[in-house]
């Protein structure tokens, strides 16, 4: 049996096939960000707001608790990284700035801002409540998956944006 060593040119509806594929798959990734993007803005003020509402209600104090006060802040940059990604999508707003930089920029706040969020998660986990709720090894679970998800979300910017500055330095 002889193998011929030349490769032989794929079909034209397989190469169509795997850039349609490729694409597609593109516009999901899109979309799906999106779509947190767009959902999570405002679920992130109705939830403070409900929050300040049911304190207001029970006559306790607001933002009393380091819990309290790092949710506030992250609610805070939530709505800064919103209105900063605005020169990302119309370039012209950012007179001098490049789009790498500007891109990097909205990476290293976007970090901060799901640091903050990852910090008062743990925060709210070591409260009262919710450690007199759950057993011991819950709450170390509970613990990990954020804690684990945070590194793995600073891998990814830091591999992704901040080498790049590196190289080009």
């Amino acid at each position: 049996m002889v193998h011929n060593k030349e490769t032989e040119p794929e079909p034209l509806i397989y190469g169509c096939t795997r850039t349609a594929s490729a694409v597609l798959t593109h516009f999901i990734c899109i979309a799906f960000t999106a779509g947190i993007a767009v959902l999570s803005r405002p679920g992130s003020i109705l939830g403070l707001a409900a929050i300040f509402y049911n304190k207001h209600l029970n006559g306790k104090p607001h933002f009393t608790s380091w819990h309290g006060l790092l949710g506030l802040l992250t609610v805070c940059v939530v709505v800064f990284q919103s209105l900063a990604a605005l020169p990302l999508i119309y370039h012209s707003w950012a007179k001098g700035w490049s789009l790498a930089k500007l891109k990097r920029y909205h990476a290293a706040t976007g970090l901060v801002m799901y640091l903050l969020g990852t910090a008062s998660l743990l925060l709210g986990l070591s409260s009262a409540w919710f450690t007199g709720s759950v057993r011991e090894y819950t709450w170390y679970l509970s613990a990990l998956c954020p804690a684990l998800a945070a590194l793995f979300m600073m891998n990814q910017v830091s591999r992704a944006y901040m080498a790049k500055k590196r190289l080009q330095s």
